[in-house]
């Protein structure tokens, strides 16, 4: 076993990049399976943006739950790696400050809204398009068939093109997904930051111990 004197002298970097590399490691691992889920959930999120809450956010993505949990386990990990190298460190949860959990889910709120108010108008131009285009081809035209294969020609969705309802859900789910994207890479830094806040603390505290036991 080291000694925690020698430690503190010799070994503090070496250590510091080690558990870095440590909470890298999981983290990445961890936000990576989240990224996953992203994809799914902006999925039906973009085309159903009246089923989106909070509570389904935390489900499919991301939770304050989940968070605790996996700061705990790496915390587990960390305090298992060290216990044999050096002398009284101990990693301890409590010592993180809390995440603002209120944020999990509500980020999105003005986003879906916008994307509500634009899908429905833009459902509804559709439809009135097709209603006028169909009043128009069966006052010009008597034969159904006729008129069937008019109205696929030019419609609500047609004209409309790159601003059609089918094309606003593809652009919504992209701009869902990196908004989501965003909000985990900056939840993935702020944890990071608290880990080795806390980590470095632990260490602050044993060497500030054994300065105080060799000035006795």
């Amino acid at each position: 076993m080291i000694d925690s004197s020698i430690y503190f002298k010799y070994y503090v970097s070496e250590f510091e990049k080690t558990y870095i590399s440590l909470i890298e490691k999981e983290l990445d691992i961890f936000f990576s399976k989240c990224l996953k889920s992203v994809k799914t959930y902006s999925v039906i999120i973009a085309s159903k943006p009246l089923v989106h809450n909070k509570e389904m956010f935390q489900q499919m993505v991301l939770s304050p739950e989940t968070i605790k949990n996996f700061s705990e386990n790496i915390i587990l990990k960390i305090n298992e790696q060290f216990k044999n190298n050096m002398n009284g460190i101990c990693v301890n949860y409590e010592c993180m400050n809390s995440f603002d959990f209120n944020k999990f889910g509500n980020f999105l709120e003005n986003t879906i809204k916008n994307f509500t108010t634009t899908q429905i108008v833009t459902k509804v131009s559709e439809k009135i398009m097709d209603f006028t285009i169909s009043c128009m081809f069966d006052a010009l035209f008597s034969d159904i068939v006729i008129n069937n294969l008019c109205e696929k020609i030019i419609s609500g969705k047609k004209i409309l093109h790159n601003n059609n309802l089918q094309n606003q859900i593809k652009r919504h789910q992209g701009l869902i997904y990196k908004q989501i994207e965003g909000f985990l890479i900056n939840t993935k830094v702020n944890l990071r930051n608290q880990l080795i806040k806390v980590f470095i603390t632990s260490i602050n505290s044993i060497e500030n111990m054994e300065e105080l036991v060799s000035i006795a």
